[in-house]
This record gives structure tokens, C-alpha cells and sequence, in this order.
């Protein structure tokens, strides 16, 4: 079972919703280069997208669940993070 999966499966309980979150983090030196594949495989199941560095657009609380425990996997202990609801947007971008 790969690392997404089992992060999957570890935040299946927690209720999803349609909304898009933007999230921000820290993780304080440069994460190792598996971070960035996981990333890309969430991008690649169309659940995260990476604005920029250290910004992410997230479909739904459990993708932000899910960034937050990658986040914590990779053992960021000088992390910040940070999450804002986007109330509106103007045109799709996922």
C-alpha cells in the first residue's frame, strides 16, 4: 500500500465538502524530494494543487487533512500552517 493510500485511509472518517482551501505551510528547511512526488500524486488524483511554493489549493477538508498528515510524515518539525476557505472563485482552477 502506497504512503497516499495509507494517509487516505487514515482520514476516510473525516466529513469532505466541496469547497476549495488554501493552504500554507512552513516546514522550515527544504523537504526531501519524495514530499514533492507525493504532492504531485495528490495533484495527479485531482485533490491538490500547488500555487506556488509553500501554497497549496486543497478540494474538500479531507485533502487538507491529508496535506497536514504528509506534512507531518516527512517529520517537519518546524512546521507552520495555515489554512483559508476561499468564499469565492472566479473561475475554475482545478
Amino acid at each position: 500500500m502506497s504512503l497516499i493510500d495509507q494517509l487516505l485511509k487514515k482520514v476516510s472518517d473525516i466529513p469532505d465538502d466541496k469547497n476549495l482551501y488554501l493552504v500554507i505551510y512552513s516546514t522550515g528547511k527544504k523537504p526531501p524530494k519524495e514530499f514533492y512526488h507525493q504532492l504531485r500524486r495528490l495533484s495527479e488524483h485531482q485533490l491538490v494543487r500547488k500555487i506556488g511554493m509553500g501554497v497549496l489549493l486543497c478540494r474538500g477538508r479531507r485533502s487538507v487533512a491529508l496535506v497536514k498528515k504528509l506534512i507531518d510524515w516527512y517529520g517537519r518539525k518546524k512546521r507552520k500552517f495555515r489554512v483559508v476557505r476561499i468564499f469565492r472563485v472566479l473561475e475554475e482552477v482545478m
